[in-house]
């Protein structure tokens, strides 16, 4: 990952008008090539099997890749001759939105955001298929500690093999092996993306991490093993960021209470980052029937987002904090504690409804003591029940869970012990469909801790969105929604997926 920052250039003109002029000039031209593969194309096995149950040469099923005379009189060239015909090549996802922030107490008034996913393909008539993808992000703050970073990095770039009911891909992949939205429990060998924290959908909150990843399946069967050799940390804000859990200014970390004796050591002290080694290694079996679906997980893995712990030295020093500042090699470091992983899911359809439950337990979960502020790894339990059904006409989809994490056998600790909390997503598409109404929500049950996403988008220009929304958080100083309790914004923008 490459990080360029560029602090005499005006960053939200050059920048987003950069981004904007490259979606505008790949979007308005049809890129995909015949045969080309991508996000719900088919394979060749599935090919062969909807050509074989139309009535093979001579059937009157569908036929893939053939246009009937009509169709082939009014072709046009292809806007992409130039690549062979199993290949792709595009822009898949863009983003340009720009937010202000109302609260006065807020460190900054102005956040831009700007993202740029591209890719290319090849998925031939055959077992083999390679998809690579190059990503840019921008980042932009200002009234406050100024931020202005370009991220650039790889999205998925693997080499896959299918063969009769199995498959192998090795390379950059995304796995998600939760069924719960926003915190599935299970989701433990993904690499998270906080550099916007909860701003952006699950989907869009995961990097890829290299991994070698097979898939087995036998009848109602599924069995998926994925090693990651290496480790790679959660993707983090810039430091002076707004959405950064390390806050610099009032000496504080996102879900611990405000504690006098480490403000002054998170505003001056010096922080380093423990994040090399492997990355870990899980198995997923999954039976299907008629109308449900279970599973059990099994994983070695680390904790991709930063736990941050005390030094020996700072604390053998706190009732002098100038001391503490200075004592030793750092003040604080961020670890990524392994665990082991046991858990359970299944899904269950009935009468109109989706029913879902994950529970997982975890052998190392970190945690600071309260009487001596140093950290220790304890067994805890993480759990998440949910049911989405679509009422009516089926243009409204309501979407509720509840989720909970439970230290156990803890000693009293800084964080929460027990938290419980009511999410989900109401949508609907008003206006015959021409806008999409929707509504994000995070309600603590255990401490006041609230969080609401109100969105309404114009998605009548396909495949282009224009949209307005509001972040709002609220809570207790040691839940999220009270650490960001300052950083309500509203944000207007323009997304495309193509």
């Amino acid at each position: 990952m490459l990080i360029v920052r560029k602090p005499g250039v005006e960053f939200n003109s050059v920048l987003l008008g950069a981004l904007l002029g490259v979606a505008a000039l790949i979007a308005g031209v049809p890129i995909p090539a015949a045969g080309a593969a991508g996000e719900g194309m088919l394979d060749a096995a599935e090919v062969q099997g909807l050509a074989e149950a139309g009535g093979g040469d001579g059937g009157g099923g569908i036929r893939i890749g053939e246009p009937s005379p009509a169709d082939a009189e009014e072709e046009e060239p292809d806007a992409e001759a130039w690549l062979p015909e199993d290949w792709s090549f595009g822009l898949e996802r863009a983003r340009l939105d720009a937010g202000w922030m109302p609260r006065n107490a807020s460190y900054a008034d102005l956040v831009y955001h700007g993202h740029l996913l591209m890719r290319a393909a090849w998925q031939p008539l055959g077992p083999w298929s390679v998809r690579a993808e190059g990503r840019l992000n921008g980042h932009y703050q200002r009234g406050g500690p100024r931020v202005e970073e370009i991220d650039v990095d790889y999205g998925e770039i693997y080499l896959r093999y299918r063969g009769n009911g199995w498959r192998v891909t090795g390379g950059a992949q995304r796995v998600n092996w939760g069924r719960i939205d926003e915190f599935p429990p299970t989701d433990r060998l993904g690499v998270e993306d906080l550099s916007r924290f909860v701003l952006d959908d699950l989907s869009e909150r995961r990097r890829a991490a290299p991994a070698l990843r097979g898939q087995f399946f036998a009848a109602e069967w599924a069995f998926d093993a994925l090693i990651v050799p290496w480790f790679r940390e959660a993707e983090m804000p810039d430091r002076d960021s707004v959405w950064h859990p390390v806050d610099r200014q009032r000496g504080r970390f996102l879900g611990l209470p405000a504690a006098p004796e480490f403000a002054g050591l998170v505003r001056d002290g010096r922080f380093i980052e423990e994040n090399d080694g492997e990355g870990g290694a899980g198995l997923r079996i999954t039976r299907t029937g008629r109308g449900w679906d279970a599973g059990a997980t099994f994983q070695r893995f680390r904790h991709s987002t930063p736990y941050y712990e005390l030094s020996d030295e700072a604390r053998e020093n706190l009732d002098n904090p100038e001391v503490a500042v200075e004592a030793g090699e750092y003040t604080f470091r961020a670890v990524h504690p392994r665990s082991y992983l046991v858990g359970i899911d299944g899904e269950i359809d009935h009468r109109g409804v989706t029913y879902r439950a994950e529970a997982v337990w975890l052998s190392d979960r970190p945690g600071t003591r309260e009487e001596d502020f140093a950290r220790e790894d304890l067994e805890s339990l993480e759990w998440g029940v949910g049911a989405e059904v679509f009422p009516g006409d089926g243009d409204l989809r309501v979407n509720i869970q509840v989720v909970g994490s439970h230290y156990l056998d803890a000693p009293s600790l800084l964080e929460r012990s027990n938290e419980m909390a009511l999410n989900g997503e109401i949508e609907g598409r008003p206006l015959q469909r021409r806008l999409r109404a929707r509504m994000r929500y995070a309600i603590g049950l255990d401490e006041r801790d609230i969080y609401l996403n109100p969105e309404v988008a114009w998605v009548d220009w396909e495949p282009h969105e224009l949209y307005l929304a509001a972040h709002y958080f609220e809570g207790a100083e040691n839940t999220a929604g009270g650490f960001h309790q300052k950083n309500d914004v509203v944000i207007a923008g323009w997304r495309g997926r193509f």
